[in-house]
């Protein structure tokens, strides 16, 4: 699913040659090549996204919940407190 979202960035960085989607494509990019794409991702839009809090709470939710289920207790607690410090509503986090 990610490999199709960043062919659609990059189809529209080019159509539009608008530099911040051909930023935001390669980002991803680099983030699908890494160890762990789906945290690299998050952290991409959480280090360099305009995120309003309510998106912030959710992308600290999905990291958060990604490293619980790879038993990283430690970070998953983190994540969880930093998704709670932007939505304290968040039942998920």
């Amino acid at each position: 699913m990610l490999r199709q979202w960043i062919e659609i960035l990059e189809q529209a960085a080019q159509d539009t040659a608008d530099a911040a989607l051909l930023a935001w494509s390669i980002c991803l990019r680099g983030a699908l090549a890494s160890d762990e794409p789906v945290l690299a991702c998050l952290s991409g839009l959480l280090a360099h996204g305009r995120l309003g809090t309510a998106a912030r709470s959710w992308a600290h939710t999905y990291r958060g919940r990604h490293l619980y289920l790879s038993q990283r207790d430690e970070e998953t607690l983190i994540e969880f407190d930093r998704a709670l410090a932007h939505n304290s509503r968040n039942a998920h986090a």
